[in-house]
């Protein structure tokens, strides 16, 4: 296989280009990076269960809880329990954590930016759909 296409579809070296990325706000608010894609997805997907996180960004649960717990003692997201079944609760994100997202969606804007710099619109949009299709592929083989 492709040696770019391997690296590309393994996104090591992405996942290291993010992580670098979001030292400044690891450091800044004293989250661990899974914690900052806790906040991202649940930022992206109000009302989102322990479950929905978990399988959606493919951790472990005890991750997830332990994320969900030092999220909140942070102040950056709430748990809402459902009074009719206390076994079912949702996350959702406080004004502190938008700021935090904010920040988030910032530096991962600026990194894709760059990734991107010396492409044409062409050239981008033709990634795009590329990768789309390749997504799409994958997500149809794995069902």
């Amino acid at each position: 296989m492709n040696d770019c296409l391997n690296t590309l579809f393994l996104g090591r070296k992405f996942k290291n280009l993010i992580k670098q990325s979001f030292a400044p706000i690891r450091k800044k608010y004293g989250l661990k990076q899974v914690e900052i894609e806790v906040l991202n997805y649940l930022a992206s997907n109000p009302g989102a269960t322990s479950t929905d996180v978990y399988r959606e960004l493919n951790l472990n649960k005890g991750h997830v809880s332990q994320s969900t717990i030092h999220l909140q003692a942070k102040n950056l997201i709430e748990l809402h329990i459902n009074p009719n079944d206390k076994r079912s609760a949702t996350y959702s994100i406080t004004n502190k954590g938008h700021d935090v997202y904010n920040e988030i969606v910032k530096i991962h804007d600026d990194v894709v930016s760059k990734l991107f710099n010396d492409m044409s619109e062409k050239e981008k949009n033709a990634f795009f759909d590329s990768s789309c299709k390749v997504i799409n592929n994958i997500d149809f083989m794995l069902s």
